[in-house]
């Protein structure tokens, strides 16, 4: 009984995750990484940092291209005591996200934010450029999503920040990622650039999934 009841929750909470983040999230750089082994790559790496029970995503594309590329994520159990993993960061949940992409110019131009089954995301477009070059690893900056209201537990308002904190990202990179030389790090965005409010606030939208899949969980243990 007990395996069975373990079963549905573990099929019910990955089939939410993977409706509510879709198929864009990008898959996360290998730790065993090393241009030596792919010198025609590039990788793009930011910092992630929140506060509250949230999952949240940057998305990006190729400048000129109006479709998505992926997105940049951090889940909402990073750093809190149900998940395995532990922040990056001292006072802060979050990470250090990278990926290995094709030489050529991204721009960051949206974020969202998932909380129960809220669904929140950028008022309107924005726009970080950086440039990827092959066998380099280019810094995008630290984007810091900020809770401005809640529905009870859940996140109701949000703001995304936007700063330059490549000495303290650029050295937990180059511990995550021992494969990759200083000599290959380089930032993609002006010295102590500072943005606030990225995307001018948050529009709201109910994530239906997260509503109905508590009555998944529970009616097989009813049985």
């Amino acid at each position: 009984m007990k395996g069975k009841i373990f079963r549905v929750l573990y099929s019910s909470l990955l089939l939410w995750s993977m409706v509510a983040l879709g198929g864009c999230v990008s898959t996360s750089l290998s730790q065993r990484f090393a241009f030596d082994d792919k010198p025609e790559s590039g990788v793009l790496f930011a910092s992630m940092t929140y506060f509250g029970q949230t999952g949240f995503s940057i998305a990006y594309r190729n400048v000129g291209d109006p479709e998505i590329k992926g997105k940049l994520l951090v889940d909402d159990l990073v750093g809190s005591p149900l998940s395995f993993e532990s922040s990056d960061f001292d006072g802060a949940r979050g990470k250090i996200v990278a990926v290995e992409l094709s030489p050529g110019d991204y721009e960051f131009y949206s974020w969202g934010v998932r909380s129960g089954f809220l669904r929140l995301g950028a008022s309107s477009p924005f726009s970080i450029k950086v440039r990827v070059s092959r066998g380099a690893a280019t810094y995008a900056g630290e984007f810091q999503m900020v809770p401005v209201g809640k529905l009870g537990a859940m996140v109701s308002s949000a703001e995304v920040h936007f700063e330059e904190k490549i000495r303290r990202d650029g050295s937990i990179f180059l511990e995550k990622y021992p494969g990759i030389g200083a000599d290959s790090l380089y930032t993609g965005i002006p010295e102590s650039i500072s943005i606030r409010n990225l995307g001018s606030g948050a529009s709201a939208d109910f994530d239906f999934v997260s509503i109905l899949l508590p009555a998944l969980m529970i009616a097989p243990i009813l049985d």
